[in-house]
């Protein structure tokens, strides 16, 4: 095998993995963003989640125009309080903006990796 042949492979592993990479952040991506789009449209959804330790969870929820902050752990589902809309319309709205910019900046990707 000459330089020339090796070279062509390599370039070839490494354009292959980071396709590989960039799909795997857009799959990641759009699935963050369907969640934040399909939010809208249900009756109820979760607008965020964070685990706390191994077992409990503490969760924004909608359900029609309300948001509630609920606690979740063994012991079962708890309210915590209920969550001003003009403090978490803000917030998703900045969310998807960011994803929406983020779908744009992948589908320039692509098209410029295509057009090659």
């Amino acid at each position: 095998m000459n330089a020339n042949l090796i070279g062509q492979y390599v370039y070839a592993v490494v354009v292959i993995i980071a396709l590989l990479a960039a799909l795997s952040w857009l799959v990641a991506q759009l699935s963050r963003r369907r969640m934040l789009i399909s939010t809208g449209r249900r009756l109820v959804g979760v607008v965020e989640s964070t685990q706390l330790t191994h077992q409990n969870w503490v969760s924004v929820v909608k359900v029609t125009d309300r948001y509630y902050l609920l606690g979740s752990g063994q012991g079962g589902v708890s309210l915590v309080c209920e969550i001003p809309p003009e403090a978490v319309e803000p917030w998703l709205e900045e969310q998807r903006r960011i994803a929406q910019q983020q779908a744009q900046t992948v589908s320039g990707i692509w098209q410029r990796v295509l057009r090659r």
